[in-house]
């Protein structure tokens, strides 16, 4: 095995072949990522994965696909649990979702 890359595929094949192939869906999108991710090591490759998945759950409460409880139990599963952290996450999200309830309003009032 030459890089971190290598490493984090084997590890994900030796988990499916040890525990079974149904296994196999849970780690077809991180495979993916993997191979396809421009990050020099596995902490870089962690921390823009984890940028990636606060920036979509900030965008999908702010277009109003998730409540407050789902956003906020969806940022505990991704390790983050402070409450100055989870607040700090939940103000950009909620100002989005303002920003997109004033961009409907514009939208009907041109209507």
């Amino acid at each position: 095995m030459t890089n971190w890359q290598d490493k984090r595929i084997y590890a994900m094949n030796r988990i499916i072949q040890r525990k079974g192939r149904h296994l196999y869906e849970r780690y077809i999108d991180e495979d993916w990522r993997v191979k396809n991710s421009k990050a020099k090591n596995k902490k870089e490759y962690k921390e823009l994965y984890m940028k990636e998945q606060i920036e979509r759950l900030q965008v999908e409460y702010g277009e109003g696909k998730l409540t407050t409880k789902e956003f906020t139990e969806s940022l505990y599963k991704l390790g983050i649990k402070t409450v100055e952290d989870i607040n700090r996450y939940y103000d950009t999200a909620a100002e989005l979702r303002l920003e997109d309830k004033l961009n409907t309003m514009k939208r009907k009032e041109r209507q």
